[in-house]
């Protein structure tokens, strides 16, 4: 009995089998194969081409076959002197890539990226002059209010209030009345990203820092508080160089590992009796 409920799954299995045989056949079966050269289903869906596609499909078999007739057409009858320039071009992109790749491979496996306030700190403290603005950045609140909505006395001087509690009371109040702010002073904002919400006739440069600006225009009234502002050329304050300061370090910390690692590989080479070489 145990037996007879065995053999329903035994064939069900070997039909399985089977399946899976007849589709890893198909998709290892050529369809291509020109001077040597061997195009499979199986290659085609490995570069994320799906074979159902069938325009798709017939453009990258035509394609890849006329590359190689073409890149034997060239073998065949391009001067000697040129197939060498193009064989040696080729070998020197592959130990690019290889490099490439084993740089990447050192830094994800050695590299240390934990990089402290303090470092970072220092290391700017040291290179100021080294880092230069290149758009107009601002420190500012904003409130921007329809014509048809008032905005009481009381509320106003609260933009330039130095109180967060009465900042805080500010943005409920906007939020109440579904007003469009801007309160947090906090975080340096580049110029390009943010003159399109303002008034045109804000000048950052023609401002005073600390005034309360007002502005309008057809649709809105605009309260500006600019609490500060740095142009092109200016040394950027730490907060808003400290992503480019850590870029920097890591930077640095990856390029002295590599040589590092370089000096370590010649050293072996050497010793090993693998490299010989007369350096002057």
């Amino acid at each position: 009995m145990r037996c007879l409920l065995l053999i329903p799954a035994l064939c069900l299995l070997v039909a399985s089998c089977t399946t899976d045989s007849k589709q890893h056949s198909r998709s290892h079966s050529p369809l291509a194969q020109v001077h040597g050269h061997i195009l499979t289903a199986a290659q085609l869906h490995a570069i994320g081409i799906d074979t159902t596609d069938t325009i798709m499909t017939r453009h990258y078999i035509q394609r890849w076959v006329l590359e190689r007739l073409i890149a034997q057409e060239a073998e065949n009858k391009l001067p000697p002197e040129k197939l060498q320039h193009i064989l040696q071009l080729v070998e020197e992109y592959r130990y690019s890539l290889l490099r490439n790749a084993m740089e990447e491979h050192i830094a994800q496996t050695r590299l240390d990226t934990q990089v402290t306030d303090e470092e970072c700190r220092s290391y700017y403290d040291q290179r100021k002059e080294s880092f230069q603005l290149q758009d107009t950045i601002l420190q500012l609140r904003m409130l921007r209010i329809p014509h048809d909505k008032r905005l009481p006395r009381r509320w106003r001087t609260l933009l330039s209030s130095k109180y967060p509690a009465d900042i805080q009371n500010l943005k409920e109040w906007c939020n109440i009345h579904r007003l469009q702010c801007a309160l947090d002073d906090s975080t340096w904002l580049e110029w390009h990203n943010i003159k399109n919400t303002l008034p045109p006739k804000f000048k950052p440069s023609k401002a005073r820092i600390g005034q309360v600006l007002r502005f309008h225009d057809k649709k809105y009234r605009y309260l500006l508080y600019l609490k500060d502002f740095q142009v092109p050329g200016d040394t950027p304050p730490f907060r808003y160089a400290l992503p480019e300061i850590k870029a920097r370090i890591l930077y640095e910390r990856k390029d002295k590992l590599i040589t590092q690692y370089e000096q370590q590989l010649l050293h072996r080479a050497l010793q090993s009796g693998q490299l010989k070489w007369q350096m002057q």
